[in-house]
């Protein structure tokens, strides 16, 4: 909690004595030779948690490298601050620099600069894909790490952040203040640690009953979190919703499952040998050569993967119901498949040539439907012709413009 001071001066306090860390632990392992070696490996191996593992740390601490233990710094050079609000946002950038400035003299430590980047829903999706690019910019092995002062360290960001932001260099976050949303906790926290280990401090808002009140069941919070999400208004049986993935857990059975099977199975010094079954033919061969076998295998899998035979599957009725979907289709892409056509291509070729996109493969989560496209009509509703460079300019605002998006200090987004 922040003890009596302002959520604003504690969210700052902490990222720049993060920075600090940061800083000092770059100085030891990148200027300062093998003292500075020393001195790092110290300093982390003071702030180890206890348990099981604390010794086998140590060792690899103890025998790290100076570029190693480096790299993994760099890993979490850039702290990513999510805010409830714009408002919250503004404030922090305008007073971090400052802070970290006065620590890292206090410290003795050399400063100039602190990067930093704001994502908010006011800022264009150029300006963000900017972000994501400076941020994945690094060092190739064995060239020098550049000065901190001319590097990316902190980014700023409310929930424009959740969505499209897959970042590996972002491990560290701090969230100043509890979203209002479980949903929205959950996917703005998985922005860190996607690859390499990372870590969350939540910063609670005093002010906010239920951010003090998560703070006082921390642990219970945070085990059950996933309970306290709001279910998706949809039903999981659909049958337009069972067909869209029929095509996804078909590649994934015929690229994933079969070739890793044989992979296992096979000798070692057979493994070379396995093919990944790719090509149209590799999986049309093993069709023709027993039907009802190769039919059944599949059908299991994506049984299993949609929970038809799970406790939450439909009664029995219902069930077969689904069955005769899954073969229907399934038959129908294996005979599209065993057309002259596509026989001699590969899987990619034959999902890309599909223009009906039910038998496509899922790209994402949103790609649930095809696209809609919006044509210029040659009047307006008064009858008048339309101008074609004004729509374009709209168009170019709505998809690209910088609005405000509903930003405030009081609206959470």
């Amino acid at each position: 909690m922040t003890n009596g001071r302002p959520h604003t001066a504690t969210s700052v306090a902490v990222l720049s004595n993060f920075h600090v860390i940061i800083s000092e632990l770059f100085q030891a392992l990148v200027l300062d030779g093998a003292t500075g070696l020393q001195q790092a490996r110290t300093l982390l191996d003071r702030h180890l948690s206890d348990g099981a593992l604390k010794p086998s740390y140590q060792a690899q601490i103890a025998g790290a490298s100076a570029a190693d233990l480096a790299t993994l710094i760099d890993l979490h050079r850039i702290a990513l601050t999510y805010v409830t609000n714009k408002k919250g946002g503004d404030q922090i950038m305008a007073a971090e620099a400052e802070e970290t400035r006065k620590r890292h003299l206090a410290a003795g430590l050399a400063f100039a600069n602190l990067g930093t980047r704001l994502i908010t829903g006011s800022v264009d999706q150029g300006e963000i894909q900017d972000v994501v690019d400076t941020a994945q910019r690094r060092p190739k092995p064995g060239e020098e790490f550049p000065p901190l002062d001319d590097a990316l360290r902190s980014v700023i960001a409310t929930s424009a952040v959740s969505h499209g932001v897959d970042v590996e260099e972002l491990n560290s976050m701090f969230f100043a203040g509890l979203p209002s949303d479980v949903a929205e906790y959950i996917q703005a926290s998985s922005r860190v640690g996607r690859s390499h280990v990372g870590f969350c401090v939540l910063i609670p808002t005093p002010q906010r009953r239920r951010d003090r009140y998560v703070v006082e069941v921390f642990d219970e919070f945070h085990r059950f979190l996933e309970r306290m999400v709001q279910p998706a208004a949809i039903d999981r049986w659909a049958e337009r919703a069972v067909e869209r993935v029929l095509p996804s857990l078909f590649q994934a059975y015929m690229c994933g499952v079969i070739p890793s099977a044989e992979l296992i199975s096979r000798p070692l010094d057979e493994k070379a040998q396995v093919r990944p079954n790719e090509a149209n033919s590799d999986i049309t061969r093993g069709y023709h050569h027993d039907p009802i076998e190769f039919l059944r295998d599949i059908m299991t899998f994506i049984e299993n993967a949609i929970g038809l035979d799970s406790n939450y599957a439909p009664d029995e009725h219902s069930a077969d119901f689904y069955r005769n979907i899954i073969e229907r289709r399934i038959r129908h892409l294996l005979e599209l498949l065993s057309e002259s056509g596509y026989r001699a291509g590969e899987l990619s070729g034959f999902f890309k040539n599909q223009r009906d996109i039910m038998f496509k493969p899922m790209t994402s989560l949103r790609d649930v439907d095809e696209a809609g496209l919006i044509h210029l009509a040659d009047k307006d509703q008064n009858k008048k012709k339309q101008d074609a460079n004004a729509v374009k300019a709209v168009m170019d605002f709505i998809c690209n413009g910088t609005a405000e998006m509903g930003d405030s200090a009081e609206e959470e987004v």
